[in-house]
């Protein structure tokens, strides 16, 4: 019959040590690449998003780009024709003063008429392009069609009684030139800096927002380098700790804490950096 000191413990104090630690070891390093792994995830939608930020945005800056060119041209052509107007007299320095008048009036953004300091009073704004009206039908196609032709007949009728005065339509028109001593001012005005920002800002605005998003990107992609980085330490302590099965000597301690000594300070490691979720 066998005494109490050759009894056995049912577990061996060192297997299970080292299995607990080889469990938490484990778990900490699936958690570090659930982590990596998301952090990998909005580094490609942040870099995707970025660079179809960067499409957009060269795309917009060009187009403005192009906008304050025909500005600078628009200006230089108008005071072109002024500088000619003021030596010249007559029906001379009326067409170019009119030929100024329309380059600043027809041919300029209205962000660019605004830095040339003109009244708006002239400004002619571009006319957007309406959808097409459906035609009508039956009835209703019946009384467009006869008041058209009304209205053609009538039209008809007062060109033919001379009511329509040319030099009358002529004049309505010139009411929207600018005055000879608003062109006549302009010659010392030029499209500034602050003009060059505001037409270009939202090319700009676009382009740093864009950025931004890259910068998000490479940051959640070094976030996810620490994690990874992380999961290569928790496998060096998997295996320390492992090692430490093979010996039967007290080494095996030695083992045993190295390996919890990696797993100690990956943990820590992991808890200083930024997670997501």
């Amino acid at each position: 019959m066998s005494s109490e000191d050759d009894v056995k413990t049912p577990y061996d104090k060192f297997e299970l040590a080292t299995a607990i630690l080889l469990g938490m070891t484990a778990l900490g390093a699936a958690l570090a690449g659930q982590q990596g792994g998301q952090w990998g995830g909005k580094q490609l939608e942040a870099f995707s998003a970025a660079n179809s930020l960067t499409t957009k945005a060269a795309t917009q800056y060009t187009e403005d780009t192009v906008l304050v060119n025909a500005d600078y041209a628009a200006v230089a052509a108008a005071k072109s024709f002024i500088l000619q107007a003021r030596d010249a007299s007559g029906q001379a320095r009326e067409r170019n003063f009119d030929l100024a008048s329309y380059y600043y009036t027809y041919q300029m953004s209205e962000l660019g008429y605004k830095a040339m300091g003109l009244p708006m009073d002239y400004y002619v704004e571009d006319e957007e392009e309406g959808g097409e009206e459906a035609a009508p039908q039956g009835e209703e196609a019946q009384a467009v069609e006869a008041a058209t032709t009304e209205d053609a007949a009538a039209d008809e009728e007062a060109a033919a009684d001379g009511e329509e005065d040319p030099e009358a339509i002529a004049e309505t028109a010139l009411e929207r030139d600018l005055p000879d001593e608003v062109l006549l001012a302009s010659l010392g005005t030029e499209l500034d800096d602050e003009y060059i920002d505001q037409a270009l800002a939202a090319g700009t605005k676009m382009f740093e927002d864009a950025d931004k998003r890259f910068e998000e990107g490479r940051q959640a992609n070094d976030n996810g380098d620490k994690f990874d980085l992380a999961v290569v330490f928790y496998t060096v302590a998997l295996f320390f700790a492992g090692l430490g099965l093979v010996f039967k000597t007290p080494m095996r301690w030695k083992f045993f804490f190295a390996g919890l000594l990696f797993f100690g300070g990956t943990t820590i490691y992991m808890l200083t950096l930024n997670w997501t979720t």
